[in-house]
């Protein structure tokens, strides 16, 4: 009993030493997104916010593939001390175990849950050549036309597809999907009327303001856009109970102990609510989010419910 006790405090004791000296080397921040996209200016942003706050130099590696499980499971392997963190999020870690069968880890058991950084929504947005100018426009076209509008994504499972998913189960409307592999083709298709209807990411949005050829008609999120402040919600325009953001967060091995959870935690939200790196968040067409290890620990576990019932619902599953 006095044998198992003395290693009970050697524990403790080490743990909380640790917790106080970290971080005493440099921090990597493992991405599941290839460098230069907009999800990857964020974890660079966070990564300059967190080693301005920790004094020690704060790196992202990107190791994109197999739908963020490359970049997981490095993580999943990793000793639970701090020094090796992903950046995830929507994309990554809540819906491809959702969709793809034998998924190989279980976020919530294989993971500790962090902080988020940032969410961005996505903007219902129409080709000019269709007949209509408002969601109820949109949604009564559909109706009388079943099946005639087309609408283009960057794959299934992505935000932009699960928007579409979730406007047709909400309304009624049945829409044929376009998938695309990524990147700009859906809004290019868009712009040339080849199909009818995107949703595409705010970030990708904002370079196409005042586009003669589209027409934004709502935003995903649960509030209007700071970069589109005039274009109102889905729920304003009708549609009730609908939101989607996606947004990018941070996970730690499994087994972190508590008081460097606690710590690392702190420091995410302190950067996420500094001034300029909401300026440069917003800049890119993101919002910051501020919501500390526990809360978004609660919010995953919300969104990963809300989510299985729209897929299951739906029947999907990756290819």
């Amino acid at each position: 009993m006095r044998l198992w006790l003395s290693m009970a405090l050697l524990f403790l004791n080490v743990v909380g030493s640790n917790a106080q000296n970290y971080p005493s080397r440099p921090i990597k921040l493992i991405a599941g997104f290839p460098a230069g996209g907009v999800s990857d200016s964020v974890a660079r942003i966070l990564a300059e916010a967190m080693q301005a706050r920790v004094g020690q130099p704060v790196f992202v590696e990107n190791k994109p593939g197999g739908s963020g499980i490359l970049s997981t499971q490095e993580v999943v392997r990793a000793q639970p001390d701090g020094y090796t963190l992903l950046i995830g999020g929507f994309g990554g870690q809540l819906i491809p175990p959702l969709v793809i069968a034998n998924y190989p880890v279980d976020i919530t058991r294989d993971l500790t849950i962090l902080p988020g950084i940032a969410e961005f929504m996505n903007v219902l947005t129409i080709n000019r050549k269709l007949p209509v100018s408002s969601v109820s426009e949109l949604v009564r076209y559909g109706k009388e036309n079943p099946g005639k509008l087309t609408f283009g994504s960057a794959g299934v499972g992505t935000s932009n597809y699960l928007s579409a998913v979730l406007f047709m189960q909400k309304t009624g409307v049945q829409m044929t999907h376009v998938p695309y592999r990524g990147g700009f083709g859906p809004t290019t298709d868009l712009l040339s009327g080849s199909i009818d209807v995107v949703f595409e990411n705010v970030p990708i949005m904002m370079g196409q303001k005042g586009s003669d050829a589209l027409m934004m008609l709502a935003v995903t999120g649960r509030n209007r856009s700071d970069q589109f402040p005039e274009i109102p919600t889905m729920q304003e325009a009708g549609i009730g109970d609908y939101t989607l953001a996606s947004w990018v967060s941070v996970f730690g091995p499994p087994g972190m102990p508590l008081e460097l959870t606690k710590q690392i935690s702190d420091t995410i939200v302190a950067a996420t609510r500094d001034a300029s790196v909401q300026e440069k968040l917003k800049k890119i067409g993101f919002t910051p989010l501020e919501r500390g290890h526990q809360e978004f620990t609660t919010f995953f576990l919300e969104e990963r419910a809300r989510w299985k019932a729209v897929i299951d619902k739906a029947g999907i599953k990756a290819q």
